[in-house]
């Protein structure tokens, strides 16, 4: 896959606090500059997906918190902490609860980005067996 810096910058900056309070300053700065050459080199042997493959995003955040876990050869549970204490960040929050499963009319923008997605698959057979299935 194609390396973009924007997901590793990003959430690298919600990433550093809750690093420095776990494992200290000097910890969490070797992590991180070692985790971003371990994020690329993750990206640059995955398979392509596809840039616009909706799964594409899945991809490419989930490695930045692998490339720092591995980087810092954290446990599991030592970067439990840290990724909880992530997406307990007041604007991750928000970002991650946009939409309110609750709510009609957010059930429909749920299913309308669903559908474009099943169009960007059946636009990209070349691309159909690296995203996913769609059944609607």
């Amino acid at each position: 896959m194609k390396y973009k810096g924007i997901y590793f910058n990003l959430f690298s900056l919600f990433l550093k606090k809750p690093m420095v309070k776990k494992f200290g300053k000097d910890k969490t700065k070797e992590s991180l500059q070692k985790g971003r050459i371990l994020y690329r080199e993750m990206l640059e042997s995955t398979e392509d997906v596809g840039e616009k493959n909706p799964m594409a995003h899945n991809i490419y955040s989930a490695y930045v918190f692998l490339a720092v876990c591995r980087a810092g050869n954290f446990s599991v549970e030592d970067f439990r902490e840290v990724i909880a204490a992530f997406m307990d960040n007041r604007l991750i929050r928000k970002a991650m609860s946009s939409i309110d499963f609750n709510k009609e009319t957010d059930m429909k923008k749920f299913a309308e980005r669903m559908h474009k997605a099943e169009e960007w698959a059946e636009a990209h057979p070349e691309y159909q067996d690296k995203t996913w299935d769609f059944s609607f």
